[in-house]
């Protein structure tokens, strides 16, 4: 046998086939990782989304946890990729839900909670949820608590974004889940501090299920409609009759009845919870603090939970549309399931009420025993609507409840430390008040009005006590206790709208609510109609004031009306409606707030056209009706100093908006106004004395057209004018001819006359063509003036050009021709004046006067 060389490479056999290739250069395509990703979105790191999604898949901890940061880097990055790649996103992510790592779990909700969830509303995430949901449910089934517990604070998050969707479609089946984790054995007395986190999140969602739900029967289009009021004190009309687009809050997973069935599956879980949390508190005179804070948010899920199972309407305006009642089999079946669970909540709760606190307890300990008696209170009275309020131990709860109100159950704190405590009592009044005895009527109706009065104007508590005086007002019973004090919350509201100012536009907007609420309710001739119909004198300061003032002029004071904002001005309005009669002067100061030249030109007319159908019920007197549309026109200050009232070339009306605008809009309801109060003759017979009354003041132009517009629309139907204005009439038509020629020659090369001038004489065209003796008695003024001398050489120019102004744009206006051919002589007399003053004057006159005459 051969031996080889150790090392020696043995030689191909003979049939191998040569693979080498030889070639004298070789080109290999660009391979650089920076120009592949050029274009695509990439983190700091210069990661695709695509590569770190598929990372999070990795089998390594630090990658997934990396990659999920990594996530959130190029989302805050580029926010637009979330949208663009949604349902990868989602797909990838929702199993990390579940993750065994915490680590990764956390970096996950952080990753939802500050990127993804913010970037896809609930529109464009609504068909995904399900996906997030089936983890989430996933992740509550595992066998680790800290997955388990880590599965509730997602279902919180999801929760917080997308309400609707999750309240909607997922609140039996996770309602279960909270029983299943909460009804392990010994949960409550071994992990107090996971069982307090979940508690809270149970708290969060019964919250959102109790402010979203609505009633069960609604119609499944039934929601949210956005209002307007059109006449606000007669009826309330959807917006451009749409109604908005609402989720259908009808429970599709497992209809009503599954909701209704979870929800009283949590009551002997809590039960449980509260009997193996009890011994630690009451039993000890140092009671343990996790078990007191568990105690305390088992009362709010009883709460809440029996807050859902009433199904009563929710919301700020349920006491003006009230909800639709459930059926009578339904509140028959709830009546039973109370009437078993009662004697537990009896034993548990009841029984050891009010809990006290020992000696040795600190401040915050002390609060949170407040907290456990407030909470206990609350459930009997929720409660109480089953089984009434003969089944519990009133002389308790009512104890309790007149110590809170006036501020006993810790006299040594903070009131803002109560406050809140007395909040959730304060709703149950207007319930119970009509059902409990005579002499803890009275006490518990002095202590609500103690605090409604003490607590501070724009406080939490303030509104709170005027929701539930609002219901109380409407309690139609014959008490005169309960007449006392209804007497006494009914004064207070004027008072209330004075101290909110303009600034607070919710409480001033609830305030009206109750006012308007009052008025609509109150029938005629009642004490509730009386009292309301006595608040005008305490009402004028919220509107306006006028105060006497130095050189006998009147000082205008403008309440907190005239800067609210328009919803809650229209509320005012309409609350005058109801008032079975109107003072003076309470007129005279709605006057002054529609001539406030910031007030919108929509209020100043619903001012009035409210006033206007008082009348017509006969609520306002004819002579105060009167004096309010004539204090309209002659004190209203006119602002003529605004941009040009027409565009060249086009005569348009001015914005209504500006001073003049304003006013001619005003003139024109008010002249539609005084038409409709009854016969037009006997009405222009009753304003004659004030109108010639302010002509004699010499007021401006635009008060002196109006008011002679005033007599052109009053002497329409008769198309004759009373004898009286015929004759006293002609010396102030003169003297307003004159004084709109004078303007116009000062003026004259403003573009605004063109408009103005055939506005101002207007109305004496109508009046000359109903009456030839004043247009002749006009004609005579003017020819008498044109003859007379003056001391001043140029004022005798100025008048005389005035006049003959005044001849030309009458003769101007064909359709009263024929008035003037009476007036003839009168206007040869003016013409031949003119000529003799310009040959007179012509060679002793300075070159304006000269031109002035030609």
């Amino acid at each position: 046998k051969v031996k080889h060389k150790v090392g020696r490479r043995l030689p191909p056999p003979k049939n191998a086939t040569k693979v080498e290739v030889k070639t004298k250069a070789i080109v290999l395509p660009e391979q650089s990782v920076a120009v592949e990703k050029k274009g695509l979105a990439v983190n700091r790191k210069q990661q695709t989304l695509k590569e770190l999604l598929m990372q999070t898949t990795h089998h390594n901890v630090n990658v997934r946890k990396d990659a999920l940061y990594g996530i959130k880097d190029l989302f805050i990055r580029h926010p637009k990729e979330i949208k663009l790649h949604k349902l990868a996103i989602i797909e990838k992510l929702s199993p990390r839900i579940s993750d065994s790592d915490k680590g990764v779990r956390d970096a996950l909700f952080l990753l939802f909670k500050l990127a993804v969830f913010p970037g896809l509303e609930e529109v464009v995430m609504g068909p995904l949820i399900s996906i997030i949901m089936a983890h989430i449910f996933n992740a509550m089934t595992q066998l680790s608590m800290n997955i388990r517990l880590m599965a509730f604070k997602f279902l919180d998050l999801v929760v917080e974004h997308y309400q609707s969707t999750v309240i909607a479609d997922y609140s039996a089946k996770v309602l279960q889940h909270y029983v299943d984790i909460l009804g392990k054995t010994g949960s409550f007395s071994q992990d107090k501090d996971k069982v307090a986190d979940i508690l809270t999140g149970l708290v969060h969602y019964l919250s959102f299920l109790h402010s979203t739900r609505q009633p069960t029967n609604a119609s499944p289009v039934q929601g949210k409609i956005q209002l307007f009021t059109l006449h606000g004190y007669k009826c309330v009309v959807p917006k451009n009759k749409k109604v908005a687009a609402v989720a259908m809050m009808n429970f599709t997973d497992s209809g009503i009845s599954g909701l209704v069935e979870s929800l009283q599956a949590l009551v002997p879980v809590l039960l449980e919870g509260w009997a193996e949390c009890g011994p630690s508190v009451c039993s000890v005179p140092n009671p343990d603090n996790s078990c007191l804070e568990c105690m305390v948010f088992i009362l709010h899920v009883f709460s809440l939970t029996f807050k859902c199972l009433r199904r009563e309407p929710y919301g700020s305006k349920e006491s003006y549309h009230g909800a639709v009642s459930p059926s009578m089999q339904t509140e028959v079946e709830m009546k039973k399931w109370v009437k078993t669970i009662l004697p537990f909540l009896v034993d548990h709760l009841l029984n050891l009420f009010p809990l006290s606190p020992s000696s040795q307890c600190s401040h915050k300990m002390r609060e949170q025993f407040v907290a456990l008696n407030t909470g206990i209170c609350e459930i009997a009275l929720e409660i109480a609507h089953w089984v009434g309020i003969g089944c519990l131990p009133t002389e308790r709860i009512f104890q309790y409840m007149e110590s809170s109100l006036e501020g006993q159950v810790l006299p040594a704190y903070n009131k803002k430390s109560v406050e809140k405590y007395i909040l959730s009592l304060i709703r149950f009044i207007p319930r119970i008040i009509l059902h409990v005895a005579e002499d803890w009527k009275e006490r518990l109706l002095k202590a609500f009005t103690r605090a409604f009065t003490s607590c501070k104007t724009n406080s939490r508590m303030k509104l709170a006590c005027l929701s539930s005086v609002e219901k109380m007002l409407l309690h139609d019973v014959e008490d005169t206790t309960f007449e006392v004090f209804q007497r006494e919350w009914v004064a207070l509201l004027p008072k209330l709208l004075w101290e909110l100012r303009h600034d607070n536009h919710d409480a001033s907007r609830l305030v009206l609510q109750v006012l308007l609420h009052i008025g609509r309710s109150a029938t005629a001739d009642s004490l509730l109609c009386r009292e309301y119909t006595a608040l005008q004198p305490t009402l004028m300061p919220f509107f306006s004031m006028h105060l006497p003032s130095q050189q006998n002029k009147v000082k205008v004071l403008y309440g907190p009306f005239v800067k609210l904002p328009k919803d809650c001005q229209e509320l005012a309005i309409d609350s005058l409606y109801y008032f079975s009669n109107f003072s003076s002067t309470f007129l005279e100061a709605l006057a002054h707030c529609c001539i406030y030249i910031k007030l919108d030109v929509s209020i100043m007319f619903r001012i009035i056209q409210v006033l206007q159908r008082a009348f017509s019920r006969g609520c306002i007197k004819i002579a105060d009706q009167l004096s309010f549309l004539l204090t309209l026109i002659v004190s209203s200050k006119v602002i003529r100093d605004n941009p040009e009232f027409c565009n060249e070339g086009n005569e348009t009306d001015p914005d209504p908006s500006l001073g003049f605008g304003r006013y001619k809009v005003l003139t024109r309801i008010v002249c539609l106004c005084l038409s409709e109060l009854g016969d037009e003759s006997i009405v222009l017979g009753l304003i004659q004395p004030t109108i010639f009354q302010e002509l004699a003041h010499k007021p401006p132009l635009d008060i002196t057209c109006a008011l002679l517009r005033v007599v052109v629309v009053l002497s329409s139907r008769s198309m004759q004018l009373p004898v009286q204005f015929i004759h006293d009439l002609p010396h102030y038509i003169y003297r307003y001819l004159i004084d709109i020629a004078n303007d116009y020659m000062m003026n004259e090369n403003s573009q605004k006359l063109k408009y103005l001038c055939p506005y101002y004489i207007l109305p004496c065209i109508f009046l000359f063509s109903r009456s030839e003796k004043l247009t002749c008695l006009v004609f005579g003024l003017l020819e008498c003036s044109s003859s007379k001398g003056s001391e001043s050489k140029s004022a005798q120019v100025k008048h005389l050009c005035a006049v003959s102004w005044v001849v030309i744009q009458l003769y101007k206006i064909e359709c009263i021709h024929y008035r003037f051919s009476v007036c003839e002589s009168s206007t040869k007399a003016i013409l031949e004046n003119i000529n003799s003053l310009q040959t007179s004057l012509f060679i002793n006159t300075s070159n304006e006067e000269r031109e002035l005459l030609m």
